[in-house]
């Protein structure tokens, strides 16, 4: 009889311990319930340009960001990314924070805004991304 109630006691501690257990995130969504993906595609050489794209997914949101580098012999001439965003307010605000960053400043050349499309042409000279 000891050993049933101890038995049951034990079952008690287990369902309870699991009942209550839970984690942070099933309290907050931030991400509309989602975790942040990233696929990228396979990089494409057509003889003077490098390219690939990469899709990022949080929840229901979905951009896409497309690269490129122009080179001539081994020589890259251009660096340009085009980000399409889920929205046109999304793509306003990316240009907006990378307009308000001192230390990006000097990383781009152009930046052009077209509806839910940002298109950034980096700079290759002092402060380009590809430096270092």
């Amino acid at each position: 009889m000891k050993q049933l109630k101890y038995l049951a006691m034990l079952l008690f501690a287990a369902v309870m311990s699991l009942s209550f257990a839970a984690c942070s995130s099933d309290d907050d969504d931030d991400n509309n319930g989602g975790e942040t993906k990233t696929t990228k595609s396979e990089l494409k050489d057509n003889g003077s340009e490098l390219s690939w794209t990469e899709t990022v997914t949080n929840g229901n949101q979905k951009a896409t960001n497309t690269h490129r580098f122009a080179y001539r012999g081994e020589v890259i001439t251009s660096y340009t990314t085009v980000s399409e965003f889920p929205t046109a307010a999304a793509a306003q605000q990316a240009l907006d924070e990378l307009k308000s960053d001192p230390e990006m400043k000097s990383a781009y050349e152009k930046l052009e805004l077209n509806g839910k499309t940002l298109t950034i042409k980096y700079n290759l000279g002092e402060g380009s991304p590809l430096e270092g």
